[in-house]
């Protein structure tokens, strides 16, 4: 009875089967049907050419990364020597950004821009802070000290009025009599959103006078000439301008935690850092950025990306719509930050998954596929299943020389960003490095799972909850 019954199942799926496909396509000739085994090799074969092309993608998108990144050092070397240049200027007639307006519109963000004005526009430098740590003062200070023709005026920005900080930032203006004039304090701002940073930008902003714009955090200092090299850079096509940024990198490794945060920033986050930006797609870090406050006023100004928590996304986004483009400044970021242990930078690694798979779905699932352990996972399996006859027994070997080789490509991009070798020459330290960058690789993929766990990160002390687009949800009882 149960043969019979289970005959009879199959034949009614069967003949639903065949009645559906005889009604849309007609009968199908039996030397044309497949049986189940016959689908699933031919299901096998796609995921195998599926992971061999994936693996092809991914060596591709590291290569790529190299020559973009040496292309970017050729091409640093022009723009300081516009920006030596633009220091030895003489004579400058855009000093008074205070009496023009910001009113958005092409035309005057056009005669604003310059197009046969002046040579040195005045920048305005916002830094926002939060808490006293062993670089701050360092940082601070750089800051006194830049060789720049044009007007230079600092807001330095706190939320807290009770902040420590805000006594370092005070005896730094002391320091410096003869830059004071040009400083201020901004403190307590109130809240027009749930982005911490521009809460407690906003009222700076909306204060500046100068037609640049500099906002850079905290953590990020300044070399004397760093200025002048990204308005050099803003100044190359200043109708065209989005957003002239730095390209992010780590200063420092004092701690495991910091070495691997620091091959984090010189090779897996600079390879689609340089490969996008080389395909045309900007994508920009918002440590730190320049930008003419016209074109942000044009497109809601500072508050209208409170509701984001990826607020640099948004402005850098919001401006690519209008047909303005990104660029890139000859000199990387360098942050400076205190030691930090590894639990502190898989914190800041998970909030930044969660981030992207709010905002680009798509980028979170496949971008820690394409790192070297995952891949070659990938890669390996899909090889051996596409040429078994080749790859029995090599499977190991295969994958140790997939490993070895992203580590010198990976060793090639370090240099190319950073400008040093990722790994010294003693033995011990090489080991040391090794073991960052084999964590860092071999970690990613779990960082970016768990980023997929929750909705919800931590920043600045505070929690929050994301919706679509990393627009933060507003909790019951509170106000936006």
């Amino acid at each position: 009875v149960e043969s019979r019954d289970c005959s009879r199942k199959d034949d009614k799926i069967q003949v639903s089967h065949v009645s559906v496909r005889t009604f849309f396509l007609g009968p199908t000739p039996p030397s044309q049907r497949m049986d189940v085994g016959e689908c699933r090799r031919i299901g096998a074969a796609a995921a195998a050419v599926a992971g061999v092309g994936l693996l092809g993608v991914g060596w591709l998108s590291e290569i790529g990364a190299i020559f973009a990144a040496a292309r970017w050092r050729t091409r640093s070397t022009h723009q300081r020597q516009a920006a030596a240049a633009l220091r030895n200027s003489v004579g400058s007639s855009d000093h008074g950004g205070a009496e023009r307006s910001s009113a958005a519109g092409q035309d005057s963000r056009a005669g604003e821009r310059g197009v046969g004005a002046a040579a040195c526009p005045g920048v305005t430098i916002i830094k926002p802070i939060k808490g006293v740590d062993a670089t701050l003062t360092t940082n601070l200070s750089s800051f006194f000290s830049l060789d720049y023709p044009g007007d230079v005026f600092l807001s330095f920005c706190v939320k807290d009025p009770n902040d420590p900080a805000v006594g370092v930032i005070q005896d730094q203006i002391d320091r410096h009599p003869e830059v004071a004039p040009r400083c201020k304090m901004w403190v307590g701002s109130p809240d027009v959103g749930f982005n911490p940073k521009v809460n407690t930008v906003h009222e700076a902003y909306a204060a500046v006078t100068t037609p640049l714009v500099w906002m850079c955090d905290s953590g990020v200092p300044a070399t004397p000439t760093l200025l002048s090299e990204m308005v050099a850079t803003a100044l190359e096509d200043p109708t065209s301008l989005g957003l002239v940024h730095q390209v992010p990198t780590l200063n420092q490794g004092a701690t495991w935690g910091d070495q691997v945060e620091r091959l984090h920033f010189g090779t897996g986050h600079a390879k689609w850092y340089f490969v996008l930006n080389a395909l045309g797609i900007d994508v920009v870090n918002g440590m730190s950025i320049v930008f003419y406050k016209s074109t942000l006023d044009s497109v809601g100004g500072m508050r209208a990306f409170s509701k984001y928590l990826a607020e640099d996304y948004f402005m850098n986004k919001y401006m690519c719509n209008a047909g303005l483009r990104a660029r890139m400044a000859p000199t990387p970021s360098n942050q400076r930050v205190p030691p930090r242990a590894l639990k502190e930078i898989y914190d800041r690694q998970v909030r930044w998954a969660r981030l992207r798979r709010r905002i680009v779905l798509s980028t979170a699932i496949l971008e820690p596929m394409l790192e070297c352990v995952p891949l070659g996972l990938i890669g390996v399996a899909s090889l051996a299943a596409a040429f078994p006859q080749h790859c029995e027994g090599h499977r190991l070997r295969v994958f140790g020389l997939h490993v070895a080789s992203w580590l010198v490509a990976d060793s090639c991009l370090y240099h190319l960003v950073t400008g040093t070798p990722l790994t010294p020459l003693s033995l011990p330290a090489a080991g040391a490095w090794l073991r960052s960058w084999l964590l860092r690789e071999s970690g990613t993929m779990v960082m970016s799972l768990h980023g997929f766990a929750s909705n919800k990160v931590l920043w600045r002390g505070a929690e929050f909850e994301l919706a679509r687009d990393a627009v933060v949800i507003v909790p019951e009882g509170k106000k936006p």
